[in-house]
């Protein structure tokens, strides 16, 4: 036995005290795996930008878009219908929540707005 029973690095029914900063470290390590992994299992459920026509269609065509401004995660897009937009397609493309008042319509889209507003006014400008 590595331990005499009376040692100090022996608890009382025999168990090494020696061995809880290793199975401390290792808890650690594997929580900080599960949680790695989830961040990446949630990081890539986010939604692609993709094409300007999906985004264009979805949001009523060209001309129905007048302009657009990036407010960090907010696209705040002024049109000139807000009835011909579809907040079904929108959905589908990872906007997370549309806020719509007479002529300007706000759509969330966590972390891609600045991407979808380049791609939406790079198609604006053809």
């Amino acid at each position: 036995m590595l331990f005499e029973m009376n040692s100090p690095l022996v608890l009382a029914n025999s168990f090494p005290v020696w061995l809880i900063p290793i199975f401390v470290v290792v808890g650690i390590i594997i929580i900080n795996l599960i949680a790695f992994m989830i961040k990446r299992i949630i990081t890539n459920k986010k939604y692609a930008v993709v094409d300007d026509n999906a985004w264009i269609e979805a949001l009523g065509g060209k001309d129905n878009i007048i302009s657009i401004e990036v407010v960090g995660s907010r696209l705040s897009l002024v049109v000139k219908d807000k009835n011909r937009f579809d907040r079904q397609k929108l959905g589908d493309l990872g906007v997370s929540s549309i806020l719509v008042m007479t002529t300007k319509i706000t759509l969330v889209i966590e972390g891609k707005a600045k991407q979808v507003a380049e791609v939406i006014n790079s198609a604006l400008k053809n």
